[in-house]
């Protein structure tokens, strides 16, 4: 009997998940659609800034700096914010290639974490879009290629995608796939 009615609660708060979804859909495709009704304006890179915060990744920060070097398109800048690290993260971000604008800002010591480190670098460069990412990732050479090709409502909400590779990995990327639908509907609900 106990059994039973956990399988309903779970199914129940499934299908309300669900159909939060789906309304959230709905809604941003209407939004959309009302908002770029006859906008089929592509993305201008000269228009894009990428702001990537940072705390002490001298060790994981290598994949993105050797991604960025392979990129065959670039944005306008990307800014590095320092959220207070105390390795050598700084000395990596300087590998960048010739030609490749970027910035260093470091977070003034009343401001810490990386939403705050965002807004910081958000507020000291202006674009028409700002795009963040994390310093541990990696990407295709072709990445801003393909950010040219998407109409500028399509950038609004670009979740990032997990590959996993080990059963935990896998069970994390299947994870995210539903954050990521969830911050899809809920854009839709609130935007």
């Amino acid at each position: 009997r106990r059994l039973n009615e956990f399988i309903n609660i779970f199914l129940l708060l499934y299908s309300l998940l669900g159909s939060l979804i789906i309304l959230g859909f709905v809604l941003q495709n209407r939004n959309e659609s009302t908002c770029f009704s006859d906008e089929k304006e592509k993305i201008d890179l000269h228009n894009l800034t990428v702001i990537i915060p940072f705390r002490n990744e001298q060790d994981r920060i290598t994949s993105l700096i050797e991604s960025i070097n392979q990129l065959i398109r670039y944005p306008q800048k990307f800014i590095f914010v320092n959220d207070h690290s105390t390795d050598d993260t700084k000395s990596k971000i300087h590998q960048l290639k010739a030609g490749i604008s970027y910035e260093i800002l470091d977070l003034p010591i009343h401001l810490q974490g990386k939403k705050q480190a965002i807004e910081f670098g958000i507020n000291h460069f202006s674009s028409e879009f700002n795009l963040t990412w994390d310093a541990d990732i990696s990407l295709l050479p072709n990445y801003f290629q393909s950010i040219e090709q998407l109409e500028k409502k399509d950038l609004y909400i670009l979740p990032v995608i997990m590959k996993g590779k080990t059963i935990n990995e896998l069970f994390f990327e299947s994870d995210h796939a539903i954050a990521n639908a969830i911050n899809a509907s809920i854009s839709g609900l609130y935007r």
